[in-house]
């Protein structure tokens, strides 16, 4: 509820006959006093509030983020081990081409790549391959 401009003139007026000229000056010094402490206090329990509220966002954000870095992490090594076991399996199955009695170039590239180190590459890198090794089909 708020009070209007006549409102106030009222109740100014009902003041001034009932306490008096002297006593409404003391009362409405009392009064502003009060509304000004009132005003602070709200004031100092509603920046209290806003830092709690956003200690306890900023904690849960927090956590929040440290279990998702935690879970890419875990999702990284389990990728990476099952990558290498694939890779580690098929080898061995595989095993190193062995020459043929015509031997090629293309023999020869084979049994080079199993003796090199094992390399990861991305599917950028691996469709850039196909692709060249496409293109000098062609030519």
């Amino acid at each position: 509820m708020e009070l209007g401009g006549s409102e106030m003139i009222l109740i100014f007026f009902i003041a001034l006959v009932v306490l008096g000229p002297d006593e409404l000056v003391r009362y409405a010094v009392k009064g502003g006093r009060a509304v000004a402490k009132l005003r602070t206090q709200f004031e100092n329990f509603k920046t209290m509030t806003q830092e709690e509220l956003l200690k306890r966002a900023d904690t849960a954000e927090l956590k929040e983020l440290t279990e998702l870095n935690r879970d890419l992490k875990n999702l990284g090594n389990d990728l990476q081990k099952t990558t290498q076991n694939y890779l580690d399996t098929n080898i061995l199955k595989k095993g190193v081409p062995e020459s043929h009695s015509d031997s090629s170039s293309d023999d020869v590239v084979e049994s080079d790549a199993a003796s090199r180190p094992l390399e990861v590459k991305t599917e950028f890198e691996i469709e850039t391959e196909l692709l060249m090794m496409r293109h000098n089909k062609k030519s």
